[in-house]
């Protein structure tokens, strides 16, 4: 027998499993490790943040928010901790998600922190603004606080092919990200404009996030990368500690007495199976999507 077809057979062996018992599990996405007693639910912000769903490894938008309204509705959930490692995303998901969760903490009046693994740059730190309290670890990757367009240059296909495209146009911007010709002086201007606005709203989270003046979140709002350590110094987080010491705190702010319950995101296993092998085999490049940017 040869290999691609028993591979083919034990994934699908295992997807009909997993099919079998989602059926039967609760349709309730979150449950709490122990039956009874309060408990901190933990939200998982991993890899790209986009609209779009990213399949095994991360979800989209849409599936955050929702997951977040899961866990407002269990009522043994006393506090919240975003866990993030994420080198950012789109501008209107990274945006949308933080006002999301400044939301649910109105609605809900519990303490939310967020704890930075690996990375928390970019979107992603924007996110993690939302929060109470931010934890890094002192070599995880902070910040990166700007916004980037990007365009293919397919400018010397032409020259070199002769193969080029024609573009018919109603308005004289609309095809301005093209990358089949040169980036008028005019469209430059508008570009940097559209950059300088969404710059401002993300130098206005961080002035609110972190109570820095407008000077000082500008001075740090260059794109670069701290350390955890670094961004300690700078007030960008607020302590050095991990995702045990987040779990702590928000417990603590809750008024759990004890070692705090979790609330864990119960999946299929088939999905737990895909996760690890994309995770072994997928790593995601800083800039994670091409075209708009919060980094």
């Amino acid at each position: 027998m040869k290999k691609e077809p028993l591979i083919l057979s034990i994934l699908a062996g295992l997807l009909l499993v997993s099919i079998v018992l989602s059926a039967v599990t609760s349709s309730d996405r979150f449950a709490l490790s122990s039956s009874s007693g309060s408990g901190v639910a933990v939200l998982n912000v991993t890899g790209p943040i986009s609209a779009q769903s990213g399949g095994f490894s991360n979800p989209g938008l849409d599936e955050f928010v929702e997951q977040l309204y899961d866990i407002e509705r269990n009522k043994q959930v006393k506090a919240l901790v975003l866990r993030i490692d994420s080198p950012g995303g789109t501008v209107g998901a990274s945006q949308e998600l933080y006002r999301e969760i400044l939301k649910f903490k109105k609605r809900t009046q519990m303490p939310v922190i967020a704890s930075i693994a690996d990375v928390g740059a970019s979107g992603a730190y924007w996110v993690a603004l939302a929060g109470d309290r931010i934890y890094a670890n002192p070599g995880s990757l902070v910040g990166s606080i700007g916004v980037i367009v990007k365009s293919l240059d397919l400018s010397e296909v032409y020259k070199r092919y002769g193969i080029g495209m024609t573009v018919f146009k109603s308005v004289p911007y609309k095809d301005m990200l093209s990358g089949w010709r040169d980036v008028s002086s005019r469209e430059s201007s508008v570009i940097y404009g559209m950059l300088a606005n969404i710059q401002a709203q993300f130098e206005a989270a961080v002035v609110e996030g972190r109570r820095l003046t407008p000077a000082q979140a500008h001075r740090l709002a260059d794109g670069r990368v701290f350390t955890g350590e670094q961004a300690k110094q700078k007030n960008l987080i607020d302590s050095i500690g991990g995702f045990r010491d987040a779990i702590a705190y928000a417990a603590k702010k809750a008024g759990i007495k004890g070692n705090p319950r979790l609330l864990i995101q119960e999946k299929p296993p088939f999905f737990e199976l895909m996760n690890g092998i994309i995770g072994s085999a997928v790593s995601f490049h800083m800039d994670a999507n091409p075209l708009l940017l919060a980094r």
